[in-house]
């Protein structure tokens, strides 16, 4: 007889490596990098048909003090398990995990897999609504009301490997330079934490699901380098630009006379094309947006996304 928990455990270890070390070389691959995986209950609808929810795994760290981190960077703990915290998507009985984390928790001297499970729906329970929303909603999921769904063990889902919108009509389309010329203006300007951003940018993240890009700019507002830096204060450029590696994410004070970006990460990027994006005075826009944008940060915010979850990770390292 198969035990469909524990293949579903293997599954997620395999295609979402949720636990597998950095430091471990890619093709490495074996059982029992993740010992335990708890699904909540809660759930909000996704723009593309799917319901994302939180969930909390349990086992090997990824990360340790050596460990070159990207924007989001995961906590280190001492100790040889931890539990990580996630967001998934499902689609009836279907789950798809990613290797994204949003934080990563103290085990607390956890060892077994059984007693990891009650640990990890704890955790889960402990989180109230408004908590468990900021967590979960971004800018590519649209406002709507909690919902609670009666699938949640894990045996009772078919992991999958891919994206969840592999096999979707609505996959995200390509965007052109030329598309976003026709944004000169915005008449909403909608929330995302700590800045409001754009008709345009909003238009980039339906399209190509963009939620990611917005977090991450978000989300570097707190860094040092932003924080004690007098020229980013009222306004920032930032560009993503395709390299050798994948893509890079830059900030730089002006679009004239700096020799280097103050702040510059590698990412993956589902950009088709080379992008710039302005931040002025808190709000996040397209270059052609900025010439007719004259409101303060935040006045007239349309009835758009719910704000997105929060840093979860505190503010950014200056390295």
């Amino acid at each position: 007889m198969i035990d469909r928990k524990q293949a579903n455990l293997d599954l997620i270890g395999q295609l979402g490596e949720l636990h597998k070390p950095w430091w471990v070389e890619e093709d490495v691959t074996e059982k029992g990098w993740c010992l335990a995986f708890v699904i909540d209950r809660r759930y909000f609808d996704g723009v593309h048909g799917n319901a994302a929810r939180l969930a909390v795994s349990f086992g090997h760290p990824i990360v340790g003090p050596e460990t070159k981190q990207g924007l989001l960077k995961i906590p280190v703990y001492p100790g040889k398990f931890v539990f990580g915290l996630h967001v998934v998507e499902t689609r009836g009985n279907k789950l798809w995990v990613s290797g994204q984390w949003q934080e990563a928790l103290d085990a607390g001297g956890c060892t077994d897999a059984v007693e990891a499970e009650g640990k990890a729906r704890a955790i889960l329970d402990a989180i109230d609504d408004e908590e468990y929303a900021w967590r979960v909603c971004s800018p590519d999921y649209e406002e709507g009301p909690m919902k609670v769904s009666s699938v949640y063990l894990l045996e009772d889902f078919e992991v999958l490997g891919g994206e969840p919108w592999d096999s979707l009509q609505e996959f995200p389309v390509r965007v052109t330079k030329l598309d976003l010329t026709q944004f000169t203006g915005s008449a909403n300007v909608y929330r995302n934490r700590g800045l409001v951003y754009t008709d345009g940018i909003n238009y980039l993240v339906k399209r190509v699901w963009a939620g990611w890009l917005i977090d991450a700019i978000t989300n570097l507002q707190d860094d040092p380098r932003i924080q004690t830096n007098p020229k980013l204060r009222g306004f920032q450029v930032w560009r993503l630009k395709h390299n050798d590696k994948g893509a890079s994410l830059t900030c730089w004070a002006d679009t004239e006379g700096e020799q280097s970006p103050v702040i510059a990460e590698d990412i993956m990027s589902n950009f088709p094309e080379d992008i710039t994006f302005y931040v002025e005075n808190g709000k996040l826009m397209l270059p052609s947006e900025r010439q007719t944008m004259s409101s303060p940060a935040g006045e007239g915010l349309a009835q758009g996304p719910r704000e997105a979850r929060r840093d979860l990770h505190g503010p950014a390292s200056g390295s």
